[in-house]
């Protein structure tokens, strides 16, 4: 039997079952940084902005002015800042309240509000009215005594003056002026830190100690809390804070002086002023002694140039002179010829000559143009 032969298959193509790719749409991108915006922010948890906006929590939007011509000068040339801490630290009488004083004078002078939390109760109104503070419009907050009641009696009364206390009104005072009046300026000055205990220390006074550094634990609750409500507002606050000699117990570390209140009010304040004797004395041309001459030095400045140093006269019932500050300056440049007790300078042609800087303040009462044009010459010169 023939056997047939076998059929060869054809191999047709196969069929393509996949479905023709049409053309690939592109997604059209916008902003990559808008569409960051917008996907960061959706759940209204944060929003992405940038330091440039106004509505940035870190920008400042106002300084006010120490009424000092060298320290605004070290202050970045414009002052202490709105929306920040401030922090003054200093030995005793070294004028930390008086610094104080100053920048509320200038505050109100903007028809902004002054604000004291003083728990010292050692100011002097008069130097407070001479150096330009108007006291009737000064909100002083004052801290009494709360009544403890016992079945509808009262049994007693509790003093309210301690740390935690003054810090709570301080963040409600904060709160109210930047959530109620936004656009008046608002400085809040507290004096001082380290002469206000907490209820720990005031209740137990001096039988135990069982909570030792209590005012750092209290300062690193409350301060965490400080920049949400302080940033981007017109609300600045300054504290005074004393320094200490540190026992550094035979060791051989640390810092020889330290100040109140631990490492929180450190971190966060914005900028650190010091000051401190510089051992000279500001006198009159016949040698009557009517201040001194205190040094500040900026040993911390978030808001410009971290360093530097300058030298500040504080009469007795004055305060700070700015006449003080020119002379000295300008004599160092050698734009006021000194020769004795005798000085003089060359304006517009003119020879001025006086005797000291006490001479030159009298000079500047009888002409109200003259302190001005010496001013533009202190600031022009280097």
């Amino acid at each position: 039997m023939v056997s047939k032969p076998k059929r060869t298959p054809v191999r047709r193509p196969k069929k393509n079952t996949k479905k023709k790719a049409g053309k690939k749409r592109t997604k059209v991108r916008c902003d990559p940084i808008k569409e960051y915006q917008e996907a960061i922010s959706k759940d209204g948890v944060v929003e992405a902005l940038t330091l440039a906006d106004d509505d940035c929590l870190a920008r400042v939007k106002l300084h006010i002015s120490t009424q000092s011509l060298e320290l605004d000068r070290l202050l970045n040339g414009r002052g202490v800042p709105c929306g920040r801490v401030t922090e003054i630290i200093g030995p005793p009488h070294i004028g930390k309240s008086t610094l104080l004083d100053h920048l509320f004078a200038q505050v109100q002078r903007m028809g902004g509000i002054a604000i004291l939390a003083d728990t010292e109760g050692a100011r002097d109104s008069n130097y407070s009215q001479n150096i330009g503070v108007d006291l009737a419009k000064l909100q002083y907050l004052e801290f009494g005594e709360k009544p403890i009641y016992e079945n509808k009696k009262i049994v007693g009364y509790e003093r309210q003056l301690y740390l935690e206390n003054v810090l709570t009104k301080i963040l409600e005072s904060i709160i109210f002026w930047s959530g109620n009046y936004p656009d008046i300026p608002v400085l809040i000055g507290f004096d001082a830190l380290a002469g206000t205990s907490t209820r720990e220390e005031l209740s137990n006074r001096l039988s135990k100690d069982e909570q030792p550094a209590a005012a750092a634990k209290v300062l690193r609750k409350i301060c965490r809390q400080f920049p949400q409500y302080m940033g981007n507002t017109n609300v600045g606050l300054v504290v005074c804070n004393h320094e200490y000699q540190n026992i550094l117990m035979g060791k051989k570390v640390g810092r020889a002086r330290e100040s109140y209140g631990g490492d929180a009010i450190r971190h966060l304040a914005s900028i650190r002023l010091s000051l401190w004797p510089a051992g000279e004395w500001v006198k009159r041309s016949d040698g009557e002694i009517l201040g001194r001459v205190v040094v500040s030095k900026l040993i911390k400045n978030r808001l410009g140039n971290p360093w530097g140093e300058a030298k500040v006269a504080l009469l007795s019932g004055a305060g700070i002179n700015n006449v003080w500050s020119v002379f000295e300056k300008l004599k160092r440049a050698g734009v006021i010829a000194t020769s004795g007790s005798w000085a003089a300078i060359n304006l517009d042609g003119e020879d001025i000559k006086f005797q000291g800087w006490n001479g030159l303040t009298q000079k500047c009462l009888e002409d109200d143009t003259l302190f001005p044009r010496l001013v533009s010459i202190y600031q022009a010169t280097p």
